[in-house]
């Protein structure tokens, strides 16, 4: 019985099902990575962004499906005569509790006045909290760098 699990293992991971799961991983790696840094990039840039007024339109807890929650705030701000609305509060990694989320709703209370800075090459792309913090990013980065090599070092049968 072991062996012919064994053997049903090992036909699993046949030289083809192992070059696809590397070519996976190397590719969500790749991926996942092109997103952080995009939002690292955002992040740092967002510190000398212009700054407007900008009005809350709506601050509510929204309640995820794994148990945890995420604060919803959509703000409206006018940039060059132009009305624009968005919903990023920060670009940093924002833990998923109710706890926090109830911390940033009453922090931005709907009808109340907020600073929102926002891009000035897009203005459609603003946020209420500018720059980012390192530390979670380079713990992402570093988890897509794992990923890579464990899809480099299955693809090049080393492991």
């Amino acid at each position: 019985m072991l062996n012919q699990w064994l053997n049903w293992f090992a036909d699993l991971f046949s030289a083809h099902v192992k070059d696809q799961v590397a070519t996976g991983l190397i590719l969500v790696g790749s991926v996942a990575i092109g997103f952080l840094v995009v939002g690292l990039r955002r992040g740092r840039s967002s510190l000398a962004w212009p700054q407007v007024e900008g009005i809350i339109a709506g601050s509510t807890i929204k309640q995820k499906e794994d148990g945890g929650a995420s604060a919803y705030i959509l703000y409206e701000y006018c940039v060059g005569g132009c009305a624009y609305k968005s919903s990023i509060v920060t670009y940093d990694a924002v833990p998923a509790t109710r706890a926090t989320a109830e911390t940033i709703v009453a922090e931005y209370p709907e009808r109340s006045r907020a600073t929102v800075f926002y891009n000035p090459k897009n203005p459609s792309i603003a946020v209420l909290r500018p720059g980012v913090k390192l530390p979670p990013y380079l713990w992402g980065l570093s988890f897509c760098v794992i990923l890579m090599s464990a899809g480099i070092l299955l693809l090049f049968g080393m492991i």
